[in-house]
């Protein structure tokens, strides 16, 4: 393999630099041209070469803090002031559900970017499994083939150019034949599971397109595995944006509920669409949801039927109401804290024995 020369930081980093500002625009409306796929490869191989090079031209630490800070620049510059720039409470909702739509495309986006990290945090996961040598008694063919005029300029092992996309494949163990890795967006991400393969089947012995990045994945892969457990793209959401409008949000959420109580048409669909980023901000756990809004949720519920005197409303029609809540926008772990709010604290015991005669007729 030829030798390559050594990409300083900030030399790097203007490559980089360049996608992000592309992307950025592109999510803000400001007139684009698109990135192309040379460009891409471009970009993708520099972040490879910078996480890959010998000490101490090696960046990947850099990188890792870098990569954050994109996205804690853009949310404090672009998004958080463009919520709170909002006059009245709907037009705060609907740009903050917006704004957490087009974070989680930007941060899609810029992951691929960064995807060597990822990678190579999957080579020290996954169990080094040793069958034998590759290359003892198996034939070193060519598979780049035909059909792709990128086949002359990549020559990865294992990697060819078909319809546009790339492929790769890599020698059975033992068997013959070629096992089938998968289509690639460029060349990079296909010489890449190829090299995942390769170590997986035949450990420290097979043949490597990046036989560089060995002696790194230890390290990358426990910057990658910080990045995944604290989910930098949501947690820089969540740090910046959220925790300083979770109140307002919350507030105006229920002010929305409120209103449709009363008898007033609102936006359902904005209703869920806000609660689902409670939901997704906790990244599959649900504590943001419970701490930050079903709790006031529930204390404002009894609050308001206290306020309007339970004894005029029927209590079949109340549950039924506030089920209809939970069905449609409210998350379905709500039900049932919902019901013991209302037949602990709001119904006199003759209608509870009411309410739960007629959910058993219903169930």
């Amino acid at each position: 393999m030829e030798t390559r020369s050594s990409i300083e930081l900030e030399e790097g980093w203007a490559i980089v630099q360049i996608g992000i500002t592309k992307l950025i625009n592109v999510i803000e409306g400001v007139p684009e041209s698109p990135m192309d796929a040379d460009f891409f490869m471009k970009l993708c191989t520099t972040v490879y070469n910078m996480c890959t090079q010998k000490p101490p031209y090696d960046y990947s630490m850099q990188l890792c803090k870098r990569y954050k800070g994109v996205f804690d620049d853009y949310l404090t510059s672009k998004v958080l002031p463009a919520i709170q720039e909002k006059q009245d409470d709907v037009s705060m909702l609907q740009e903050f559900v917006k704004r957490w739509a087009n974070h989680k495309v930007m941060v899609s986006k810029i992951s691929s970017y960064f995807n060597i990290l990822d990678r190579l945090a999957k080579y020290q996961q996954q169990p080094n499994e040793v069958f034998r040598k590759q290359g003892r008694g198996l034939k070193r063919r060519s598979t780049r083939g035909e059909g792709g005029p990128g086949n002359l300029k990549y020559k990865y092992r294992g990697v060819r150019q078909r319809r546009g996309k790339w492929v790769s494949e890599i020698g059975k163990p033992n068997k013959g034949g070629r096992l089938w890795l998968g289509t690639f967006d460029t060349a990079i991400e296909a010489a890449q599971a190829y090299d995942d393969a390769s170590r997986r089947m035949y450990g420290g012995n097979g043949f490597l397109n990046f036989p560089e990045a060995c002696c790194r994945v230890g390290e990358i892969g426990v910057i990658k595995r910080e990045l995944i457990e604290c989910d930098v793209g949501v947690s820089c959401f969540r740090e910046v944006v959220y925790e300083k409008m979770k109140v307002k949000v919350r507030d105006a959420v229920i002010a929305l509920i409120n209103q449709e109580r009363e008898g007033n048409e609102i936006d359902r669909t904005l209703v869920k669409d806000v609660l689902e980023v409670f939901v997704e901000i906790g990244n599959e756990n649900l504590d943001y949801y419970v701490n930050d809004f079903e709790t006031a949720f529930l204390i404002d519920m009894v609050d308001y039927y206290t306020r309007k005197g339970f004894s005029g409303i029927m209590a079949v029609d109340c549950m039924q109401v506030e089920k209809d809540m939970v069905s449609y926008y409210l998350h379905f772990s709500t039900e049932e804290k919902l019901l013991k709010q209302v037949q602990g604290q709001l119904l006199p015991e003759n209608a509870q024995q009411d309410l739960g005669k007629e959910m058993q007729c219903k169930a």
